[in-house]
């Protein structure tokens, strides 16, 4: 349902609900309020027979009580008994003239009466009915043609029809139902004419837009000229639409540029592997021949110590170009499962020597039963070295060296932290770490930790630098467990 249909759905309901407890109150308050009166007025219109009849009985004039109960019986339609009956039931007078004699069963009666009057309501051939019932006491004037020991000679019986009364309730009732009936129509075409003019129509209006600016037309706009929520929807709509825009230039120029760059750097990478290739063979060359120049001269000799560092320099040359190679060439990793606490254990064993002689102590926390991970054990072997030399370098005077694997439970990766007690990294050097070519020693040649990433990126997995100033640095590197669909590392 849409929020109109809601909306109107809802006030309905509650119009409905109060409208109906609102009719059946007024219905209540009438009926209680005519019955009230149908009481009262039948309760003195048989007081007022009771006295006309007592009267002219009491002056002897008998024989006009018949004519005074046919002239008020028939006088008023609502009226259907009325008659005078005696002590054993018989019908002595009535209004039906054809009924006098006969007689009738006063058990209901009697469990009405009290020692006055008694009025009651009750059903008659289906018909509601208000009976009014009032005995006639034993006056002084009725002795000469009553026993004197009775006390009660006789009983006024007035049956009165309630039938109208319920008519007119009734009556009354569809009335307002009607009435209700029409409201709700005119309440719910009003809201329904609100709702679409300034709510339905508005958002409607907002959700086409919406929808053009999905497609990626970045142009659209909603113009409503309402102050209201809607308006202010329309016009946090367009300025966020107007950023959104904004923020896809920027990021198309920045695309332009990261490409731009890719491309440049795939040139570079190309020509450097040229570039090491060219520079790689003529070195070798120059290297085999300053050994066997060396070689003809003895060990005090001058100009041996310069050959020396020719071929220092030359190894180092050679260094160079093998990790620009490395960096520059699109190797296959060729995967597999290994133990990450063997590869790390391959990768000290490399360098005891040199930690043994910088006094570095290994700090081993291995978490047992680690899952075995994916990956060229090669590849990663040389990543753990360039990150152990960085450590080695960065404590010339001894210190830590630790190595923390973990996996969480249900993880993807295990999780293999290296952490020193060097001399840290500034914040503003972080950021820079992985740039190709950029190094903070004077003979790096800012290749290491480019390749470490690149080793990495091409497992799955991830690597980041926390350090500290004076406190040490850790590397933490994430290598997943599964193969990908392809067949390559987990992405």
């Amino acid at each position: 349902m849409n929020l109109a249909t809601k909306i109107i759905l809802f006030i309905l309901c509650v119009l409905i609900l109060f409208m109906g407890g609102l009719t059946y109150l007024i219905t209540r308050w009438q009926r209680s309020t005519f019955a009230k009166s149908a009481h009262h007025y039948s309760k003195v219109l048989g007081e007022t027979i009771c006295d006309s009849i007592a009267t002219e009985m009491e002056l002897g004039r008998s024989d006009l009580v018949q004519e005074t109960l046919e002239r008020i019986g028939k006088g008023s339609p609502q009226i259907r008994t009325l008659r005078i009956l005696g002590q054993q039931g018989q019908i002595l007078r009535s209004v039906e003239s054809g009924e006098v004699g006969k007689r009738i069963d006063l058990t209901l009666l009697k469990s009405y009466l009290g020692d006055e009057s008694a009025l009651f309501e009750h059903r008659k051939d289906g018909e509601p009915v208000l009976s009014f019932i009032k005995p006639f006491p034993n006056k002084s004037q009725c002795h000469r043609c009553h026993d004197q020991k009775e006390s009660i000679i006789g009983f006024l019986v007035l049956d009165i029809s309630i039938k109208p009364l319920e008519e007119l309730v009734s009556s009354s009732q569809n009335f307002i139902l009607e009435g209700m009936g029409i409201a709700l129509l005119l309440v719910a075409g009003s809201i329904l004419l609100i709702t679409f003019k300034w709510v339905r129509a508005p958002l409607a209006k907002v959700i086409d837009a919406m929808k053009r600016v999905e497609e990626g037309n970045l142009d659209t706009k909603v113009y409503l000229p309402s102050r209201d929520e809607l308006g202010r929807v329309a016009r946090t709509f367009n300025s966020m639409v107007e950023g959104l825009k904004k923020n896809k230039e920027e990021l198309e120029i920045l695309h332009r540029r990261e490409m731009e760059r890719t491309q440049r750097m795939a040139t570079l990478g190309e020509l450097a592997e040229s570039i090491a290739h060219e520079i790689r063979n003529p070195l070798a060359g120059v290297s085999a021949a300053v050994k066997i120049i060396r070689e003809g001269f003895e060990k005090e000799d001058p100009r041996s110590k310069v050959f020396n560092e020719i071929l220092f320099q030359s190894d180092r040359i050679e260094k160079i170009v093998s990790n620009l190679l490395q960096f520059a060439r699109k190797s296959t990793p060729q995967f597999s499962f290994y133990d990450i606490h063997e590869i790390i254990e391959k990768a000290l064993h490399l360098f005891s020597f040199q930690l043994e002689d910088q006094q570095i102590n290994i700090e081993r926390e291995f978490q047992l039963n680690l899952p075995k991970i994916y990956a060229d054990q090669d590849q990663i072997q040389h990543v753990l070295m360039n990150i152990v030399l960085n450590a080695i370098q960065s404590m010339p005077e001894g210190g830590k060296l630790r190595f923390m694997t973990s996996f969480p439970p249900g993880g993807e990766r295990v999780r293999l932290a290296i952490s020193d007690t060097g001399k840290g990294i500034s914040q503003e050097t972080l950021t820079k770490l992985f740039k190709p070519f950029y190094s903070t020693k004077a003979k790096g040649a800012g290749l290491g930790l480019a390749i470490v990433e690149k080793i990495i990126h091409e497992h799955g997995g991830k690597v980041s630098i926390f350090s500290e100033p004076e406190v040490g640095t850790t590397v933490e590197i994430l290598l997943p467990i599964f193969p990908d669909r392809e067949g390559g590392s987990l992405s």
